[in-house]
């Protein structure tokens, strides 16, 4: 009886340390669709918040890649009027896509990262792929781009 109880405590405490605990990777993205550059700055945003949110819709298709030194993000200036200094950057290609551009963000103990990804769309007749582009911004959560 001892040894069954003591199962049943293990299991239960083994439980809680799996289940009980806060993840702050397991935030659901939410995907908002504006129709222009300027519809973002009517979004609300606390960006002390924890929250993941990719944002569609206000860049056109393109054939091809803008040369990374023209490439901005339109999240970047949201962050830096409330605020927020830029302290780190990258980029690199990816499975879904030929590029993604990395900023993060800083203001207190807020941190933000963007993510301008470009997307393959559709195959074109020389087989080479027409491009669709977000952003993407995680604020205070490990969540990776893709997640």
């Amino acid at each position: 009886m001892k040894l069954y109880m003591l199962i049943l405590i293990v299991q239960v405490a083994f439980n809680f340390r799996i289940n009980g605990q806060p993840h702050n990777d397991s935030i659901k993205t939410k995907f908002i669709k504006v129709d222009d550059v300027k519809d973002l700055d009517k979004l609300t945003w606390n960006f002390c918040d924890t929250f993941s949110a990719e944002i569609t819709g206000f860049y056109p298709e393109l054939k091809t890649l803008p040369n990374l030194q023209d490439d901005s993000t339109s999240v970047k200036a949201l962050l830096i009027k409330n605020g927020f200094t830029q302290v780190d950057w990258g980029t690199g290609n990816w499975e879904k896509g030929p590029r993604f551009t990395y900023l993060k963000f800083v203001k207190g103990d807020c941190t933000c990262k963007t993510f301008k990804k470009y997307y393959f769309n559709q195959k074109q007749t020389d087989n080479s792929y027409d491009l669709r582009i977000s952003e993407r911004i995680i604020c205070n959560s490990d969540k990776l781009m893709d997640e």
